[in-house]
């Protein structure tokens, strides 16, 4: 919310990150793209009006399953000055918690990247995969299922990635 961005930044923060969790539970809603995405953009335009440090945001899916709302999301998140976004390849509020194909999500991290460069925005794009979230058993294959995603991530076109869960080094 504003008043723990403002106090972050007046503690010396050098920049600032949202959390989708943190923001739906302020608002009375379980996280997973229960907060619709319209209140998401409101909390965030109030975040970036009142705070002068680089601004994430966490984006979870993008809230869209189609590509052309994904991309109409991201036009009006960028509108806002953010500097980065984390984005998930979990297909959010799929009933069996179902990730994308790798070659779809490289396809929305390039979709992202297109409305960004169309609207000349510097976009820090944190490409996370959920791969250890969604398995019981962790294992070498595992491993190598997540280092596939993030070359592919990579090479769409995300500046990072974020990879949690691994419960077993």
């Amino acid at each position: 919310d504003v008043a723990s961005a403002k106090a972050i930044e007046q503690a010396g923060s050098k920049a600032l990150a949202t959390s989708s969790y943190s923001m739906a539970e302020a608002w009375g809603y379980p996280d997973g793209e229960q907060l619709t995405f319209e209140l998401m953009l409101w909390m965030i335009s109030k975040i970036a009006e009142r705070v002068a440090v680089p601004l994430t945001v966490d984006i979870e899916g993008g809230y869209a399953i189609d590509e052309d709302i994904l991309a109409h999301n991201m036009e009006q998140l960028f509108q806002l000055d953010i500097c980065g976004i984390n984005f998930e390849d979990q297909i959010v509020n799929h009933p069996n918690n179902e990730l994308w194909e790798t070659s779809e999500q490289s396809r929305r991290i390039k979709t992202i990247q297109q409305v960004a460069s169309e609207l000349q925005k510097r976009v820090f794009i944190n490409a996370r995969t959920d791969i250890f979230f969604k398995a019981k058993e962790h294992s070498m294959d595992l491993v190598n299922q997540a280092i596939e995603r993030t070359y592919a991530y990579a090479d769409a076109g995300a500046d990072g990635i974020f990879i949690p869960g691994l419960a077993d080094p």
